[in-house]
């Protein structure tokens, strides 16, 4: 513990990566179906990099204030972020944030405890 706080090793701090909300996926694939699909490749993603250490930070507050330790080496690649200009041709743009999910899943857990 760091002052009284419960806290975990977390070995990726520097790197980022582009989380999004599996019912964003889910409209994407559905529009997708819909509109037809072209050749090519169609990237679902937010286009909005969040640090893994800022994720775990959340992740830690949702389950009730457990502090991420960046420890040991950073992980490789250290930047991921996804550019769904193809798919947002098609009208798709992803309208939750990633948090959402874990939040939704950590209430549900809550009420069933």
């Amino acid at each position: 513990t760091v002052t009284g706080v419960q806290t975990c090793a977390l070995p990726i701090c520097a790197a980022t990566r582009d989380f999004i909300h599996v019912a964003d996926v889910a409209e994407a694939v559905a529009t997708l179906l819909d509109d037809g699909i072209d050749d090519g490749v169609y990237n679902v993603a937010t286009g909005v990099e969040t640090s893994i250490i800022a994720a775990a930070s959340f992740l830690g507050m949702l389950a009730g204030g457990l502090m991420p330790v960046p420890e040991g080496p950073d992980a490789r690649p250290l930047r991921s972020v996804g550019d769904a200009t193809r798919l947002r041709g098609l009208s798709w743009t992803p309208i939750r944030t990633w948090q959402e999910a874990p939040s939704e899943v950590w209430q549900d857990v809550s009420r069933v405890a």
